[in-house]
C-alpha cells in the first residue's frame, strides 16, 4: 500500500515541480516513459516510506 501511494505522490509532485520550473533533470536522469518523470525520485518515494515504517 505504501509503495503504491508513494508512486502516485512522487509522480504528482514531480510533474508539478517540472511544470512550474522548480527543478529540472540532468542529462543522465533516467525518465519513465509515458509519465515524463525521473526514475530515481519515484523509486525513492516508493522505498523510503516502507523503510521508515520498519524503524
Amino acid at each position: 500500500m505504501y509503495r503504491v501511494l508513494g508512486f502516485f505522490v512522487a509522480v504528482v509532485l514531480e510533474r508539478f515541480a517540472l511544470s512550474v520550473g522548480i527543478w529540472s533533470y540532468g542529462p543522465f536522469m533516467p525518465i519513465l516513459p509515458f509519465l515524463g518523470v525521473g526514475l530515481t525520485p519515484v523509486l525513492k518515494m516508493m522505498i523510503l516510506p516502507v523503510l521508515g515504517g520498519k524503524i
